[in-house]
């Protein structure tokens, strides 16, 4: 179901930016993210940078769609099933999973409510990732990332934000669930900075 979902949001949120009729604005921003494993056989620890280019407001209902790119690094192990039952070579292997990946990423933040100068939003965004090798560990290079959580804005300045939030994240390659998709599941912080250039 997560995989569906990522995929769904994915598709959702580029398709959205490109069929909403609102103004585009480029813009200047990023933000960093780390996420620590649900999984007790995923001892996984992912850092992801992004760069935001582009978005569109749509107020009502107080939506911003932005566009972007995103990099992850990912350093740890996972623990994976190998072998085989018939031949009695069943077993659990740790097997390392680094990876470095790249691609094209959307954001959406649906703003909730406002206490003075703070702004709590609910952030959903997807990335469709090319890693070096496949990932996790068995799995594929290509990857779609699934992010959502609270968000807190703070903002100084008109088209000014500083953001801080929790997210749960998913990462998969759609293959529901079978050896060839051995998904990650996390939990963490992220950091947003956007300004309009």
């Amino acid at each position: 179901m997560p995989a569906a979902l990522g995929v769904l949001t994915l598709v959702s949120l580029f398709t959205g930016f490109a069929v909403i009729d609102a103004p585009r604005e480029r813009v200047n921003g990023g933000g960093v993210d780390g996420f620590a494993t649900t999984q007790a056989n995923r001892q996984l620890h992912l850092v992801n940078a992004h760069v935001y280019l582009v978005q569109k407001a749509v107020d009502p209902p107080n939506l911003v769609l932005r566009l972007g790119l995103s990099v992850s690094r990912a350093t740890g192990s996972i623990t994976q099933v190998v072998g085989s039952l018939e031949d009695g070579t069943l077993r659990q292997e740790v097997i390392a999973s680094p990876a470095l990946g790249l691609g094209p990423s959307a954001e959406a933040k649906l703003s909730i409510f406002r206490i003075g100068s703070a702004l709590l939003s609910l952030d959903v965004s997807a990335a469709a990732m090319l890693y070096d090798r496949p990932f996790p560990a068995g799995g594929m290079r290509y990857d779609g990332m699934f992010q959502v959580g609270p968000g807190v804005d703070f903002s100084s300045r008109p088209g000014q934000h500083l953001a801080l939030g929790v997210r749960w994240l998913h990462i998969s390659n759609g293959h529901g669930l079978s050896p060839r998709n051995p998904m990650f599941e996390g939990r963490g912080l992220v950091l947003r900075y956007v300004f309009p250039i």
